[in-house]
């Protein structure tokens, strides 16, 4: 059985579907660079390091699903998808490394942990840059929602308890 086909279900035309197949294309070259890090986080032996790129992973992945649920807002995430995701698989590989080394450098193994702490600044943000989009459209509907009802049945007043309003008591 062949894998299915990322937003297969969307009927997109013109532009739209240009960027329903970058997001596509761009997932699906994402998708290994987590496992890599999963791979690496495994290898490392400091708990602390391992868990903040099993972190990184998580939040990548959560990443993709919004991404999959709504591919026309790739463009939010673009630099994340290509710079900051293959960076973070060859930083969390590089860790991995350097704790193998037969004399571990201390200085190159704190400093590539402390680049892993920044990452995860930089995924967060970039999840949170999603959310914000969520939270656009909800700020839209929830205006059109209020002129509406103040259209339908008059401005809300604020103050009165709702068993005072009128035609409530």
């Amino acid at each position: 059985m062949a894998p299915s086909r990322r937003f297969a279900e969307l009927d997109a035309s013109g532009a739209a579907r240009g960027r329903i197949e970058f997001a596509r294309e761009l997932l699906t070259e994402a998708e290994p660079l987590t496992e890599r890090m999963e791979t690496a986080a495994a290898a490392i032996r400091t708990r602390v390091v391992a868990e903040r790129i099993r972190h990184l992973v998580k939040i990548a992945r959560d990443i993709f699903a919004a991404i999959e649920r709504d591919p026309l807002r790739i463009d939010r995430v673009r630099r994340f998808l290509t710079y900051y995701l293959p960076r973070a698989a060859e930083i969390a590989e590089a860790y991995a490394s350097l704790e193998r080394s037969i004399v571990p450098d201390t200085a190159r193994l704190a400093a590539t942990s402390e680049l892993i702490d920044r990452l995860d600044g930089a995924f967060t943000r970039y999840a949170a840059n999603l959310q914000d989009a969520d939270l656009d459209k909800l700020d839209i509907e929830l205006k059109l929602l209020k002129s509406s009802l103040d259209e339908d049945i008059g401005p809300a007043r604020t103050g009165i308890p709702s068993g005072e309003r009128k035609g409530t008591t």
